[in-house]
């Protein structure tokens, strides 16, 4: 993988926080697996600008199958096949959200 891609530290840390015990539940309910995570990790404003400044990067240049390698690099794996971009997203959108 591009060294461009390389999720950052703050990105790494939130992906841990997605309780893997969840998994078939947060697979079926990402918006509440993602803010149990996001407010697990506690993440400070200028983490969270790190992480969304990342995402949107990545988001914007990034083909789909690195964005799958990279959802699945931040340990919140569920074995997706095209639906990186869209995981990502999400967890960026709720990231600014709680940081508003």
């Amino acid at each position: 993988m591009d060294n461009d891609f390389l999720p950052p530290p703050e990105l790494r840390k939130l992906g841990h926080r997605f309780l893997q015990d969840d998994y078939k539940w947060g697979a079926d309910h990402l918006d509440e697996w993602a803010k149990v995570a996001i407010k697990r990790v506690r993440l400070s404003n200028d983490e969270i600008r790190t992480v969304v400044s990342y995402l949107d990067a990545v988001l914007e240049t990034a083909p789909s199958e690195q964005l799958d390698q990279i959802w699945n690099m931040i340990g919140a794996a569920l074995g997706t096949r095209g639906g990186g971009r869209m995981l990502l997203k999400k967890v960026r959108d709720l990231l600014v959200e709680a940081n508003s």
